[in-house]
């Protein structure tokens, strides 16, 4: 029952950060010029799409504008060095993702910059005074740690965070939901949260 937006941002590898980033905010500021109020907007992203809605809030907060009502993230990919113990454990467990193509869109993405800087790998910057965040990964998926650490992390900041660890699950599980019941399950708890942050 939200109306959805789905910015065309410019994606690597022809299009390095900070392209993606202010695409990112140009597409915020566009819909504050039509009369949306930030208290409105959840951000939400999945995989590396978490990586930016999680680097344009903390552009936000850094620069001490309004943020988002929350963010939502789906299997979330938030650090480039790929250095979390699931990315070596998992490898032979998650059915969709490996870490080659990690780190080659990883790699593509941050063009000059080191993988372990925290404008591309946003789980290394400071999470205080960011919005309610909801994230959602499948325990057999290479980036679980990734959610995880962002919830640790978040959480000692002072952030409100939910995070869900879908058993059995793998990454972008979600997209199964015509099949799998518990990515059914996922995205109505996608949907409640939705509805908890946003006016009526």
């Amino acid at each position: 029952g939200v109306v959805v937006h789905l910015p065309d941002y410019r994606r690597a590898p022809e299009h390095v950060y900070p392209a993606a980033l202010q695409d990112g905010l140009a597409a915020w500021q566009g819909l504050l010029a039509d009369g949306w109020r930030p208290e409105q907007i959840v951000l939400g992203g999945d995989s590396a799409g978490c990586t930016l809605i999680l680097a344009m809030a903390i552009a936000l907060r850094d620069t001490s504008q309004a943020l988002p009502a929350g963010l939502l993230m789906l299997s979330p990919f938030l650090d480039l060095t790929l250095s979390l113990p699931s990315v070596r454990s998992h490898a032979r467990r998650d059915p969709m993702l490996t870490a080659h193509v990690l780190k080659r869109g990883g790699d593509s993405y941050r063009g000059q910059l080191a993988a372990d800087d925290e404008r591309v790998s946003p789980l290394l910057a400071p999470l205080h005074a960011l919005p309610a965040t909801l994230v959602q990964a499948g325990s057999e998926e290479i980036l679980v740690d990734d959610a995880r650490r962002f919830d640790t992390l978040a959480r000692a900041a002072g952030v409100a965070v939910r995070c869900e660890i879908h058993d059995g699950m793998w990454h972008n599980f979600q997209m199964f939901h015509a099949l799998v019941k518990q990515a059914g399950v996922a995205l109505d708890n996608a949907g409640a949260f939705l509805r908890q942050q946003l006016p009526g």
